[in-house]
């Protein structure tokens, strides 16, 4: 399938008409046909019917395999108004869920045993009953899941902000903590599988580091595989991390965001799966279990919601306060969601001002903190979905019926179907289709539909570099494939595509107005690229924007001597700032020497005739690779971050190890199809702090 195809099929707009391309010598053009805008998150009421008992099964068919440990089940009563059904499984390993009938429609979430599960409906105010057979397959032990920790002060008991009178019947203790925090993790998961299964990814999400321990998610404590949950202790008293000058919530305070510096360090400090010798991304969702909502300033202190990433760690951190509202188990998750408790500022924190009953603390507290661990998962804001505030209706994925509004006392709606949900946003699910942590076990890699004309350099890692091919177009690449493509103009999403299966991904896509064009008027297109945003997403997770093409490309006014042809350039991988420096090549190359010790220092080109040229400088240990007489480079491996960490070369006939450190992301520098590498350039001090390649037509 082409390019233009895959857009005409794929692409999503908030605007409610926009012309559609095919595919025309590699660019796409415009056509007129029109599309009707989609449903904002795929929450459709049109849903499959399974069961031949009165109590159907909507989302879910008998003898289902499925992917992660937690499950909403969506069904309708034939015949009833209202009621409740019970749930149970014949291995007696979750205590009975409750899931009130509305209009017939119910919603119950179930704790999966790995294997064979039968689950029994009981529908006690009819008398009858059914059951459903599932079979859960856990993820490949190799697949990386996210790790749950509680951050304590090392003064902390681990208790949290509760209400006496609920206090009174359950203590706000660590071990009840842990409960509440592995139940809204949990929560997450089902939320986000029935999110990807409408969008047509599968039922897949996130998994978390499990361990055979008492387990609360079902309530029975039995020796079950469960979340683990780790505590960790910061180096700072419980004093110290209530400061208000690193209350997030304080105007004036000094220090907002402390709080995720002061998490970082006690969860490396902490060692094990979160050590800095562990290489690769580890992902975390962090509880903050000091906060504390200060009713005589009115200030929540101890608190931060915030999310991103710290070299390889990607965190999200989120604070207690709203716990003593959330469920502790799946048997208490729909009493949760209707518990119209009015909530007591004298003791607890109205979040926002937003939370005056019980039920709202819950969506805000858990939804929120899923918010936080979607930019763990890489992800920005969006126009809308988790990742705005969309949270504020998590209750209508869990319940069928929604208590009145505690501010406007309107009824929500009734009963809660799929189209009234919140839900992730398309670019998030792309996002997560591609994501190591959302792989079905088994589950060979999405194979970008250009593949073959790049196979040999192929790499699920690989992040968006961008080539200069004209004035006004860059072509974009990614050896782990692209995978999505949004206009950002002033602040506001314009338009995107997905390059999903069948209609995708792809390793090179030609970025110009014409490419553009299926998904944002012209007149879009051309500020985009001028000075508007475009954000692209490639497979390996990670997002890029693109801020006006006379932004990518370095200025190499002088760097070079004139030639007879035309110089183009690669984006500079790094940010650091330095010296300039390049080499061009004059010559045929002899061998190439990279210099590297704790950081990478630089590179030399040795030419046959004697002569040499440096980019970086001499340092640390040379690495030389000898060529044969027949022998050219064709581009360059490297790992980037703020600076250079490692440089590998890539010859017609070998490519090198990547020499230097293992921090940064992977590049893999290489001229546009019809051109040929000219030189290397970069900036320089201390070691290489920014490299990219030019290159001319062959």
């Amino acid at each position: 399938m082409g390019f233009g195809k895959a857009l005409k099929d794929l692409f999503v707009m908030p605007s409610d008409q926009h012309k559609v391309g095919k595919k025309t010598a590699g660019v796409a053009t415009s056509q007129t046909p029109v599309a009707q805008l989609p449903p904002m998150y795929n929450n459709t009421e049109k849903q499959d019917t399974f069961s031949d008992s009165r109590i159907k099964f909507l989302n879910v068919s008998d003898g289902e395999m499925i992917s992660q440990r937690c499950l909403i089940v969506h069904g309708h009563v034939e015949g009833a108004t209202h009621g409740t059904i019970e749930v149970t499984n014949s291995a007696s390993s979750f205590l009975p869920v409750p899931a009130i009938v509305s209009a017939g429609l119910f919603k119950a979430t179930v704790r999966l045993d790995d294997g064979y599960n039968t689950l029994h409906f009981d529908f006690r105010d009819g008398g009858f009953s059914t059951t459903l057979n599932l079979v859960y397959i856990p993820p490949d032990p190799e697949t990386p899941r996210i790790h749950l920790a509680i951050v304590l002060a090392r003064d902390s008991k681990g208790t949290y902000d509760c209400p006496p009178d609920r206090a009174a019947h359950e203590p706000p203790s660590i071990e009840r903590l842990v409960e509440k925090f592995r139940t809204a993790a949990y929560l997450w998961q089902a939320f986000t599988a029935e999110q990807m299964r409408r969008a047509g990814y599968g039922r897949r999400s996130f998994a978390f580091y499990e361990d055979m321990l008492p387990d609360t998610l079902g309530g029975t404590y039995k020796p079950l595989p469960t979340a683990v949950v780790h505590l960790v202790r910061s180096d700072l008293s419980k004093a110290e991390l209530q400061d208000p000058d690193k209350a997030q919530q304080n105007p004036k305070a000094k220090d907002q965001g402390a709080l995720y510096g002061i998490a970082i360090d006690a969860i490396r400090n902490y060692g094990g799966p979160f050590h800095n010798s562990v290489t690769g991304d580890i992902y975390v969702s962090a509880l903050l279990a000091d906060a504390h909502w200060r009713p005589d300033i009115k200030l929540l202190t101890g608190h931060a919601a915030l999310g991103g990433c710290a070299g390889n760690l990607n965190l999200g951190i989120f604070g207690s306060h709203s716990c003593f509202a959330w469920p502790a188990s799946l048997a208490e998750v729909e009493p949760a969601f209707m518990d119209t408790t009015p909530v007591d500022e004298r003791y607890v924190r109205n979040d926002l001002g937003e939370t005056n009953q019980n039920w709202e603390v819950v969506n805000v507290g858990i939804g929120a903190f899923m918010h936080e661990t979607g930019h763990a998962l890489k992800q920005p804001h969006r126009p809308y979905g988790v990742m705005l505030r969309s949270y504020t209706t998590l209750n209508r994925s869990f319940v069928s019926r929604e208590p009145p509004n505690s501010k406007t006392g309107r009824q929500g709606p009734f009963p809660c179907r799929a189209k009234d949900e919140c839900g992730w946003h398309p670019l998030d699910m792309v996002s997560f289709r591609f994501n190591p942590l959302f792989k079905f076990a088994g589950e060979p890699p999405t194979i970008p539909l250009d593949y073959d004309a790049h196979h040999t350099l192929y790499d699920p890692e690989a992040e968006l570099d961008c080539y200069e091919i004209s004035n006004n177009s860059v072509l974009l690449r990614s050896y782990s494939g692209i995978s999505s493509m949004e206009v950002e103009i002033d602040g506001n999403s314009k338009g995107y595509a997905l390059f999903v299966p069948p209609g995708g991904p792809f390793i090179e896509i030609v970025l110009d107005v014409q490419t553009l064009l299926p998904f944002v008027c012209e007149s879009d297109a051309r500020k985009a690229l001028q000075s508007g945003k475009v954000n692209v997403g490639v497979c390996s997770g990670h997002n890029s924007t693109i801020n006006g093409i006379a932004s990518l490309f370095p200025d190499i006014t002088g760097l070079f001597p004139a030639q007879p042809y035309q110089l183009f350039r690669s984006q500079l991988l790094g940010q650091k700032g330095g010296d300039k420096n390049g080499a061009l090549f004059t010559q045929q190359l002899r061998s190439v020497t990279l210099f590297a010790g704790s950081f990478f220092d630089g590179i030399e080109f040795n030419f046959v005739d004697g002569t040499s040229a440096f980019v970086g400088h001499r340092g640390g240990d040379p690495h030389e690779i000898n060529f044969d007489p027949d022998e050219y480079l064709v581009g360059l491996d490297v790992r980037a971050g703020y600076w250079i960490d490692a440089v590998g070369i890539i010859t017609n006939k070998q490519r090198s190890p990547t020499i230097g450190g293992t921090g940064g992301s992977r590049h893999i520098l290489i001229p546009p199809k019809g051109y040929t590498i000219a030189g290397v350039h970069g900036e320089s001090l201390d070691w290489l702090y920014k490299v990219g390649i030019v290159y001319r037509p062959a």
